[in-house]
């Protein structure tokens, strides 16, 4: 078979024969044409996975990322820079303060134990 596969193509294409073009035009070029094209397997997988899944990343990435999950990441980047403005009041570098708030904590346990 692999012998007759080579004197084929020698016959083809080395000795000036015109069998290629003789095979095209045989049947009308349909199955030469199908060959050609490898069965169209890849257009076929092109249509079916590639150009659907394209669309679909194309969307993902220019509405999907946009507006949801950079939506999601921006509102806690939000939430967090809102609540820092609340502590940043409380953290002065006073040790005084921390201090004066640790005695405040303890006395207010001590009394809710005492009370209780």
């Amino acid at each position: 078979m692999a012998g007759g596969g080579f004197y084929l193509a020698y016959l083809s294409y080395f000795r000036g024969a015109r069998l290629p073009e003789r095979l095209s035009s045989w049947g009308g070029g349909g199955l030469y044409r199908c060959l050609f094209h490898k069965y169209y397997v890849d257009e076929l997988y092109d249509l079916v996975a590639v150009l659907p899944l394209t669309s679909l990343s194309g969307w993902l990435a220019g509405v999907f990322d946009l507006k949801v999950i950079d939506a999601v990441v921006n509102g806690v980047a939000d939430r967090v820079r809102g609540s820092s403005f609340f502590w940043r009041e409380l953290q002065t570098g006073n040790v005084q303060h921390y201090l004066l708030g640790f005695l405040a904590g303890t006395l207010a346990l001590f009394g809710y134990y005492l009370y209780r």
